[in-house]
């Protein structure tokens, strides 16, 4: 079997959550820090030229990049099947909005979120209510996933840490078995990037600290 040619880009660092666990906390919600669009099309353009068919975009947050829908519709015209965002998807609770993503061919939506329970997701991400804009963007993105629009179902991102790790179980069940989200991601922090030394005192974990919940989270997954 032929293997799958995928090429994953950085979309540059931008981006309107400020993780206190990621580095994009840094830069914020600056559209220079955002990789420019003739750059991106000209890396879809080299890779579509060496036969890959799969792409992801990666890293700050593509929502806010201004020329979003151009690159999506781009990766399409360039013979991509596959194409993959990973977003925080706040914007995309305007319905017309995340309509138009889909529209523009992408195939996967890939939603970073971190809980189920507001006053964990919206003080790591240090964005009021944004959980809220998020759940609204899943149920946006479930629609047209089942009316054929969006070709894969969802699927979620959550970094592990101590704030979220005593619900992990709790916040798994409930996006598996409220918002039918079967492909749940859990990552662990990568150490580099933290906002403050406090964050990163306050968050970090080890893997034997994560290993009682993990009988749970298996069961969830069978």
């Amino acid at each position: 079997m032929q293997k799958l040619k995928h090429i994953e880009i950085n979309i540059g660092k931008a981006c309107n959550n400020k993780c206190r666990f990621c580095m994009s906390a840094w830069v914020g919600y600056d559209e220079l820090q955002l990789t420019k669009f003739e750059l991106v099309k000209k890396e879809i353009d080299d890779y579509a030229d060496k036969w890959y068919i799969s792409i992801w975009f990666l890293w700050g947050d593509i929502s806010i990049h201004p020329n979003i829908y151009e690159i999506i519709a781009h990766c399409k015209s360039s013979g991509f099947v596959n194409i993959n965002v990973i977003t925080n998807a706040m914007l995309f609770s305007d319905m017309e909005k995340a309509t138009k993503l889909v529209k523009s061919w992408v195939t996967r939506v890939n939603i970073s979120i971190h809980s189920h329970e507001n006053s964990i997701e919206d003080y790591l991400t240090q964005v009021e209510w944004g959980l809220a804009k998020k759940l609204v963007a899943i149920d946006n993105f479930n629609i047209l996933h089942n009316e054929g629009l969006l070709q894969n179902p969802l699927s979620i991102n959550l970094v592990l840490n101590q704030l979220n790790l005593r619900s992990i179980v709790k916040t798994c069940e409930y996006f598996h078995k409220q918002k039918s989200i079967h492909d749940i991601r859990i990552n662990f922090l990568w150490n580099r990037y933290f906002f403050t030394p406090e964050d990163k005192k306050q968050l970090e974990l080890s893997y034997r600290e994560f290993l009682p919940y993990l009988k749970n989270l298996v069961y969830i997954a069978l």
